[in-house]
C-alpha cells in the first residue's frame, strides 16, 4: 500500500500548472506578434486620414474639429514612435496654438515639428519646418526679420526634395515679408519661382491672386498705375468667381487708393463703395470665426486637463504590466502577487474616482467663477465708457464755454479765473483720458500701428507743448538730438507721443528752478532698422530707492511736502505698458534730492528718404472762408453743449439749427436743405445711429459729423456703418473741428462736381 506524499502532491500541481501556463503563453504571444504587424499596417493609413483630415478642417475654419483630430494623430504616432507623422502633428497643432493667440506653445509646436523633420532624415519635412518658423515670426512686424533666414533655409531643403507645393508656398511667404520690410528689390525676384512652382498646387487660384495682388500694391508703389489697374483689375475678377471675399475687401480699398493718386475720384468714389460693401460681409464672418477661435481654445483646455487624466491612467498600466511579467517569472507568488494587484487597483480606482470627483467640483467652480468675471469684465467696460462719455459730456461744456468766454474782450478782467477755469477742465480731462488708457492697456485694445515721422520735428512740438509748464516751474529743458539720427523713420508715433508726454510732464511736475535734459542717438543700426535710444533726466526732487520699483505701479507716486502737482500716478504706469508694446523697457536711475534719470531704446524701420534738416514747417493757418454762410444742424439732447457749438460755429460765419434728438433732425433735414448734420450719438427718443441711418434713406450726399463724448473703442463700427462721414471727440480741439468741417465741404463740393 502507498502513502501518498501531501507535499510531493503539492509540488508536482505547482510544475504542472507552470508548464500549462508558460505553455499558453508562448501560443499567446505568436498570436500577438502577427496580430501586431496588422495592427501597425491599419494604424499607418489611420496616420494618413489624420493628417489630411486635422490639415483641410484647420484650413477651413472648423479649428475645434482640427484640434481634436490632431490631438489624435499625435497620440498614434506617439505610440508607433513615428517621426515623419510626428512632425506633421506637431505643425498642424502649431498651427492651431497660433489661432487662439498663443505664439509661446506655437513656438515650442513648430520647434518640435522641426526636431522630429531631421530625426525622420526627410530633406522636404526639414523644409516645412522651417517654413512653419518663419511664418510664426513674419506675423509680428518686431520679428519680421528673424524670418527671411528661416525661409532661405526652407527653399534650400524643399528644392533639394524637389518639393514644388512647399517651394510655391516658401516663395510667396518670403515675398510678403520681403514687401512688409520694404526691401522690393529682392522680393520680385521671387515671383518667377513662385510662378514656375504655382502648377504645381492643387488648388493654385488663391495663391495666384494672392501674388497678383502684391504685384499691384509694387506698381502702385512705382506710380506705375497702369500696370497696377490690370492686376488689380484682374485680382477683383478672378476673386469674384472663387467667391474670396476677404480678398475682394483688400483690393477694393487699395485700388479706391489708387485711384485718389491718379485724380481719378468718380472711379475712387466707385471703388470705396464696393469696399464697404465686401467689409460688412466680412464682418459677419469674422464673427463666426472668432467664435469658431474661442471653441478651438476651450478645446485646447479640455486636452490639456485630459493628459492630466492620461498621464495616471498611463502610469497604472505600466504598473500593471510590470506585475504581469513578475506574474511569469515567479509563479510560487502567484495568488499573492494577484491578490496585491487587485489590492492596488481597487485603491487607484478609488483615488482616481476621488479625483475626477474633485476636478468635477472644480470645473463646475471654475466655470462659475470665469462667467462671474467675465461679466465683471463687461460692466467694467461698460462702466468706463458710461464714466467717459458722462464726463466728458459737461466737460466739453465747461472747456468750450471758458474757452468762448476768453476771447471776450468785455470781461478780459476775468482772464485769469478763466483760464484757471479752463485749466482744471483740461486736467479733468486728462484724469478721464489716463484712466481710460490704463483700461486699453490692460484689455490688450491698443494696437502697434506705424507711421513715418520725421524725429527733430516731432520732439521740437512735444517740448514745445510744455512751454506754460516750464514757464511756470522756472525751468530750463534742453535737446540734443545726435547728427546720426535718420531724417525720417517708421514707428508708433502715437505710442512714442505719449511716453515722452507722460515723462516730460513729469519731470516738469517734480523739478523747481532747474534742468531737464532730453538726449536722443541711434545705438544700433541693422540693414533696415535702427534702435534709438531716448535719456531724459532732471534735476528735480528725486525717487527714493525703495519705490524705484512700485513706481511703475498704478496709482503710485512720488510725494513731497507743500507739493500742489500730485497727479493720478498713472502716468509711469502707462509708459511702462506702452513700452512693453513696442517690445521696449523703460530704465531708471534716481538719487533723492539729485533728479532721476528715465532711459528706454525703441527699435524703427529706416527710412533713406531725406529731407531738409533746417527746414521748419511753417504754423498752418486754416482758411474757413469756404465755411462762410453755410447751413449746420446742430443735433445734441444737452442745451449747453449746443450753445457752445453754435457759439464756436458763429464766430466762422455759418448758420445754426438746433434738434434735441434724432427725431426732430428727421424732420429737420426733411424739410431743409443743410450743407453739414452735426450728430450727436447718444440721445433719448432717437439716437444718432438711428437717425443717419433713416436720413440716409432719402438723403445720401449731406455729411454727416459724429460729434460725440463716447469711447471711440466702443462705437466706431456702428458709426461709420451707420452712415456718418467723419468722428469728431467731445471735449474737441477747435483747429481740428473747423479742418473736419472744410474737408467735408470740400468733399461735397468735389462729389457734385463729379456728378455733373
Amino acid at each position: 500500500m502507498y502513502i501518498i506524499n501531501p507535499n510531493y502532491f503539492l509540488l508536482k500541481l505547482i510544475l504542472t500548472s507552470f508548464l500549462f501556463i508558460i505553455s499558453i503563453s508562448a501560443l499567446c504571444q505568436d498570436n500577438i506578434s502577427n496580430k501586431e504587424d496588422i495592427d501597425i499596417i491599419n494604424k499607418k493609413e489611420r496616420l494618413k486620414k489624420l493628417v489630411d483630415s486635422a490639415f483641410v478642417t484647420n484650413f477651413n475654419g472648423n479649428y475645434d474639429v482640427s484640434i481634436k483630430t490632431n490631438l489624435s494623430l499625435l497620440e498614434l504616432a506617439k505610440e508607433l514612435d513615428d517621426p515623419y507623422y510626428l512632425h506633421r502633428g506637431y505643425s498642424i497643432l502649431g498651427y492651431n496654438y497660433l489661432v487662439i493667440g498663443d505664439t509661446i506653445n506655437a513656438k515650442e509646436s513648430f520647434k518640435k515639428s522641426e526636431e522630429q523633420a531631421i530625426k525622420a532624415n526627410n530633406s522636404s519635412a526639414t523644409g516645412r519646418s522651417y517654413l512653419d518658423i518663419a511664418n510664426l515670426y513674419s506675423k509680428r512686424e518686431a520679428f519680421i526679420n528673424k524670418s527671411i533666414p528661416y525661409y532661405k533655409k526652407a527653399i534650400k531643403n524643399l528644392e533639394k526634395a524637389n518639393d514644388s507645393s512647399g517651394l510655391a508656398s516658401a516663395h510667396y511667404n518670403i515675398l510678403v515679408a520681403l514687401l512688409k520690410i520694404g526691401d522690393n528689390q529682392n522680393a520680385f525676384k521671387h515671383i518667377n519661382s513662385i510662378k514656375n512652382y504655382i502648377s504645381n498646387i492643387e488648388d493654385d487660384s488663391f495663391c495666384e491672386i494672392s501674388v497678383n495682388s502684391q504685384i499691384a500694391k509694387y506698381y502702385t508703389s512705382q506710380n506705375d498705375f497702369k500696370t497696377a489697374d490690370v492686376y488689380y483689375a484682374s485680382v477683383i475678377e478672378d476673386s469674384k468667381k472663387k467667391e474670396y471675399w476677404q480678398e475682394l475687401e483688400n483690393t477694393f480699398n487699395e485700388y479706391s487708393e489708387s485711384l485718389i493718386s491718379q485724380g481719378r475720384l468718380k472711379e475712387a468714389i466707385k471703388a470705396k463703395n464696393e469696399y464697404f460693401k465686401y467689409y460688412r460681409i466680412n464682418e459677419n464672418i469674422r464673427r463666426s470665426e472668432e467664435n469658431r477661435k474661442l471653441t478651438a481654445s476651450f478645446e485646447v483646455e479640455e486636452y490639456k486637463k485630459e493628459a492630466i487624466e492620461a498621464k495616471i491612467e498611463k502610469d497604472y498600466l505600466n504598473k500593471l504590466t510590470k506585475n504581469k511579467n513578475q506574474f511569469l517569472l515567479w509563479l510560487t507568488i502567484l495568488s499573492t502577487a494577484l491578490l496585491i494587484s487587485f489590492i492596488c487597483l481597487l485603491v487607484i480606482l478609488k483615488k482616481r474616482k476621488k479625483l475626477n470627483t474633485s476636478l468635477e467640483i472644480k470645473n463646475k467652480k471654475y466655470l462659475t467663477e470665469k462667467k462671474k468675471a467675465e461679466e465683471l469684465s463687461k460692466l467694467k467696460s461698460t462702466f468706463l465708457s458710461t464714466v467717459s462719455h458722462e464726463l466728458r459730456t459737461p466737460l466739453y461744456g465747461v472747456v468750450g464755454l471758458s474757452s468762448i468766454l476768453l476771447d471776450d474782450n468785455k470781461i478780459k478782467h476775468q482772464e485769469k479765473n478763466l483760464k484757471s477755469l479752463k485749466f482744471s477742465a483740461d486736467y479733468l480731462l486728462a484724469l478721464i483720458n489716463d484712466v481710460l488708457q490704463i483700461n486699453k492697456l490692460d484689455s490688450k485694445e491698443n494696437t502697434n500701428q506705424k507711421t513715418t515721422f520725421c524725429l527733430r520735428k516731432f520732439v521740437t512740438t512735444i517740448v514745445s507743448s510744455f512751454q506754460y509748464k516750464r514757464t511756470q516751474n522756472n525751468n530750463n529743458i534742453t535737446v540734443n538730438i545726435d547728427s546720426e539720427i535718420p531724417d525720417l523713420i517708421a514707428g508708433n508715433e502715437n505710442y512714442l507721443s505719449q511716453v515722452l508726454m507722460n515723462l516730460i510732464g513729469n519731470a516738469h511736475k517734480f523739478t523747481e528752478n532747474g534742468d531737464i535734459y532730453l538726449d536722443i542717438k541711434p545705438v544700433k543700426r541693422y540693414e533696415n532698422l535702427v534702435d534709438i535710444e531716448f535719456v531724459l533726466k532732471d534735476t528735480g526732487i528725486g525717487i527714493p530707492k525703495e519705490k524705484q520699483q512700485s513706481i511703475f505701479d498704478e496709482f503710485s507716486q512720488v510725494s513731497r511736502l507743500n507739493s500742489s502737482q500730485q497727479g493720478t500716478g498713472l502716468g509711469l504706469s502707462i509708459v511702462k505698458k506702452l513700452l512693453n508694446s513696442m517690445n521696449s523697457q523703460i530704465e531708471l536711475e534716481s538719487e533723492l534730492n539729485k533728479g532721476s534719470t528715465f532711459k528706454f531704446i525703441i527699435t524703427f524701420d529706416f527710412i533713406t528718404q531725406k529731407i531738409d534738416k533746417d527746414y521748419i514747417a511753417p504754423t498752418h493757418h486754416l482758411d474757413t472762408s469756404i465755411l462762410n454762410n453755410k447751413k449746420v444742424l446742430i443735433v445734441d439732447d444737452n442745451a449747453i453743449n449746443r450753445i457752445v457749438t453754435q457759439k464756436i460755429l458763429e464766430k466762422i460765419n455759418i448758420i445754426s439749427d438746433q434738434a434735441t434728438n434724432g427725431e426732430e433732425a428727421i424732420s429737420l433735414v426733411s424739410k431743409n436743405k443743410y450743407d453739414i448734420i452735426l450728430m450727436d450719438v447718444n440721445m433719448p427718443v432717437k439716437d444718432g445711429i438711428e437717425a443717419t441711418k433713416e436720413i440716409r434713406t432719402f438723403n445720401t450726399h449731406t455729411p454727416i459729423i459724429a460729434l460725440t463724448a463716447v469711447e471711440l473703442n466702443d462705437m466706431k463700427t456702428q458709426i461709420v456703418t451707420s452712415g456718418m462721414n467723419d468722428i469728431v471727440l467731445k471735449p474737441y480741439n477747435i483747429i481740428e473741428f473747423h479742418s473736419k468741417l472744410v474737408n467735408a465741404i470740400q468733399n461735397i463740393e468735389h462729389y457734385e462736381a463729379i456728378k455733373s
